[in-house]
């Protein structure tokens, strides 16, 4: 993004009639996968500014839904506890993952597309085997709601944030944790590796934003300039810039080189609008941001 002190809103996506508590681009950064309060996850053509598939066989709230990295497959899951997976072109049902017994919220693809991780208020992370849905890990660690998951961009390791105010770091082959990243003060609600790889952003109820080392696993910044708790987190391709959003109804753009004032602050909408996950496409020319009215906002810079 090459001047991030004048994005602006270019868009505006309507169609949820509640919450968009998540939103994830396709590997090409034509289609938005959005999920909501009303039960659907919808994908979206971005240059259109339209709805192309709307998926309605969750049961219930739909808290996250993610593309494949080869852009053809969306994981869904929510308050029904089942994981879905569908085609990205037409919405039809590919195959539902069932193991888990409470509510999903962290959904993840690793790098190659052959593993999906999720997680959620049973306080486990589940690994599926995507082609043949097989369940091939059964992860415990934490002690409350693993609320976000996220592979590393190498696919080595999984990073997990929770209500238990830790972050574990996992070898994804040994299903270990090979580090413990402690801080935060409450409940941790949302993270993201960086695109080298370096770093980790988490964000949680305690209103702060952490920057990690994920070698050893100590604190490169903390970032306080919030009202309310913090919702999303997302790096720029480059590494070089990172977004937040939060229940205060702000997204802030911030220079990793320089954390102690954000480059701008931008309104999602009227006063007591939450901020939800955000997210930049891949070549990180836009940014989409979900909110608590039912609309996502597509940021872009002149």
């Amino acid at each position: 993004m090459q001047n991030a002190s004048n994005l602006t809103a270019a868009g505006l996506l309507k169609g949820h009639s509640g919450t968009v508590y998540s939103v994830s681009y396709s590997p090409d950064g034509l289609s938005l996968v959005s999920a909501g309060a009303d039960k659907t996850a919808r994908v979206w053509n971005v240059v259109a500014g339209q709805a192309t598939t709307t998926y309605t066989a969750h049961s219930d709230v739909v808290g996250n839904a993610v593309f494949s990295p080869d852009g053809q497959l969306i994981a869904s899951g929510g308050v029904d506890s089942d994981v879905h997976l569908w085609n990205a072109a037409n919405g039809q049902t590919a195959a539902v993952l069932k193991g888990h017994t409470g509510f999903i919220s962290g959904l993840a693809f690793s790098s190659d597309g052959s593993t999906l991780a999720s997680s959620g208020s049973d306080k486990t992370i589940r690994f599926w085997n995507v082609k043949t849905g097989e369940m091939t890990g059964n992860l415990h660690g934490h002690s409350k709601t693993v609320y976000k998951i996220a592979f590393s961009p190498d696919g080595k390791r999984l990073a997990s944030g929770s209500a238990d105010r830790t972050i574990h770091l996992w070898d994804v082959t040994t299903q270990l944790t090979t580090l413990i990243l402690r801080g935060h003060s409450n409940e941790i609600t949302t993270i993201a590796f960086s695109p080298d790889g370096k770093m980790l952003a988490s964000g949680g109820q305690d209103k702060t934003v952490r920057l990690w080392d994920v070698t050893d696993g100590h604190t490169l910044a903390t970032l306080t300039d919030f009202k309310d708790v913090i919702y999303g987190v997302a790096f720029t391709p480059d590494s070089k810039l990172l977004a937040t959003s939060s229940a205060d109804g702000t997204i802030q753009i911030w220079d990793i080189g320089s954390t102690t004032k954000s480059l701008v602050t931008l309104t999602v909408g009227p006063a007591g609008t939450a901020a939800t996950l955000l997210a930049f496409n891949p070549a990180g020319t836009q940014l989409a941001s979900g909110s608590s009215e039912g609309t996502i906002t597509l940021w872009t810079s002149p």
